[in-house]
Order: structure tokens, then C-alpha cells, then sequence
């Protein structure tokens, strides 16, 4: 099996689990979840939302209650039939899509991406994803991102953590607002961050 084989066989294989990353039992993943909920509304309008890796739909399930409407984009089917049981609004969108090929003929005001690009294993295919990013997001419009740092993103074998993935973002982005989330266990140490296209 290649390593993209295996990748999606470990992701298919968490999103099985009953609480997948401990996302709704962990203080440190709710302290997490959080902030991401803050950031996203701290701006203002919600009215176009695109999330980016919807997991097992703990945010999705916060983002369809504070959006008008919102597009959820999973590599996986099986996390998008995961998160469409939470979630009970008819206001969402559900495809599969990788961020690396994102092609939506739209443009959101929000995107959120979190807990998503250090999976990509490659320099180039994550220039690529920050820049589909870039291409779907309104001049003006708001890109919540969340990350692992680069040192905790070593330790789990991935090679690019929020650090390197925010100076990619900079290119097409300023940063508005950072909140650093730690937790009281090892690798619980990450980078939530509003930025705000040009």
C-alpha cells in the first residue's frame, strides 16, 4: 500500500471510532473547538461558509448553526456521513473533495481549515492547497486556520505544521488574530489564527 493508501486507511479507520481525537471529551479539543467557534464569529458575517476537513462534525455542527450557508468539503465519504448525523440543519452542502484539487465555481466569505494541511505530505501539493484556499475565499473574506505546531506536527511524522503552513498563507494574507491553545499533555500545543484575504 502507498503512503497515500495508508493515510486513508488510518483516517477511514479513526473516523470509526466513537469519538475520533477526543474532540468532544478532551478539555484541551473543546478549548480548541472553542476558539475556532470565536475567531469565526468574532468578525462578523457568517453568510458563505466553506469547511475544510469536517472530521466527525463537532465544528461542522457549530458552523451550520452560526452560517447562512455552509459547504463541507472531506477527502473521506466516510467523515462526511459521520458529520451529516450531527447535523440537522438544511443549510449545508456536503462533497467530496481534496484540498489539494479543491474546485468549487464559488467564493465563501468564510473558509475554515483546521487540523487539515499537515496531513499533506509534499511541499508542492501544500503550495497548491494554500492557494485553491486563496482562489475560493472574497477579497476582504476571513480564512480560520488551526494547526498543530511544526515541533508537535515532527513528533506524529508530518512535516508541516502551523508555523511553515501560516508562512505560505502570508502570501495572500495578513494575519488579524493568533491564539495559542495548550493543553496539560504532551502534543497538545496548537496555533488557531484568523487571517483576512487582500
Amino acid at each position: 500500500m502507498n503512503k497515500k493508501g495508508k493515510y486513508m486507511a488510518a483516517l477511514a479507520r479513526d473516523i470509526s471510532s466513537s469519538d475520533p481525537w477526543q474532540i468532544d471529551s478532551s478539555p484541551f479539543e473543546m478549548k480548541r473547538l472553542h476558539s475556532v467557534v470565536d475567531l469565526c464569529i468574532s468578525s462578523g458575517s457568517m453568510t458563505h461558509v466553506l469547511e475544510i476537513g469536517c472530521g466527525a462534525g463537532a465544528l461542522t455542527e457549530r458552523l451550520a448553526a452560526l452560517s447562512e450557508n455552509l459547504c463541507v468539503v472531506d477527502i473521506l465519504p466516510q467523515a462526511l456521513e459521520r458529520a451529516k448525523s450531527r447535523v440537522k440543519n438544511n443549510n449545508v452542502r456536503w462533497l467530496t473533495q481534496d484540498v489539494v484539487h479543491l474546485e468549487l465555481r464559488e467564493k465563501f466569505d468564510t473558509i475554515v481549515c483546521t487540523e487539515v494541511l499537515y496531513y499533506i505530505d509534499d511541499i508542492n501539493k501544500l503550495i497548491r492547497a494554500v492557494d485553491r484556499l486563496s482562489d475560493h475565499i472574497v477579497t476582504g473574506g476571513q480564512l480560520i486556520f488551526g494547526s498543530a505546531r511544526n515541533r508537535e506536527c515532527e513528533k506524529w511524522g508530518h512535516e508541516f505544521g502551523a508555523e511553515i503552513v501560516l508562512d505560505l498563507l502570508q502570501r495572500t494574507m495578513k494575519i488579524d488574530r493568533i491564539e495559542h491553545i495548550c493543553g496539560l499533555r504532551e502534543g497538545e500545543n496548537c496555533l488557531n489564527v484568523r487571517l483576512s484575504a487582500r
